[in-house]
């Protein structure tokens, strides 16, 4: 069955820790999306974000390049692209593999056709019993890049 969109709440731990990412990244990261409210909500969200799947990244890189962005974070995956953001100024595209995607979080993104939105938040641990009520993919995990993350199928299943 198709699901449309996956959704990936995350709490970044020390996601920069294995010197994947630079701490400009990590920083642009945090901040991106971050408004102030005046009173703080106990769940809120710092950003949300589509990640788009794709067989290969290397011509959508392109593509984007020849429009004024740049990549602002990569991570390989054998000899190809698991992973890239590409950004110009304040807008951002992302792309992951599906081969990185079965290879890491297959459940994650079975029935996934094209994209995933990434919520980012740093109080995760108020927002999983509100999720908890949906179709958990994933349930709240540490990921190989050092990210608390759990994984909702999209609502409307």
């Amino acid at each position: 069955m198709n699901h449309g969109f996956q959704v990936t709440f995350n709490n970044a731990l020390n996601a920069f820790r294995d010197g994947l990412f630079s701490r400009r990244d990590a920083e642009n990261t945090r901040n991106r999306g971050a408004k102030p409210t005046g009173e703080e909500s106990e769940t809120k969200i710092n950003s949300i974000t589509s990640v788009l799947l794709d067989d290969e990244l290397e011509p959508c890189v392109i593509f984007w390049e020849s429009l004024g962005f740049e990549v602002a974070i990569s991570v390989p995956f054998g000899d190809k692209l698991a992973f890239v953001s590409l950004q110009s100024g304040p807008l951002e595209i992302i792309y992951q593999s599906f081969d990185f995607s079965r290879a890491t979080i297959p459940i994650g993104i079975e029935g996934v056709n094209r994209a995933v939105v990434f919520v980012e938040t740093d109080a995760l641990e108020n927002i999983i019993p509100v999720v908890e009520k949906y179709d958990v993919a994933i349930p709240d995990h540490i990921t190989n890049r050092g990210s608390r993350e759990i994984y909702v199928r999209d609502p409307h299943r």
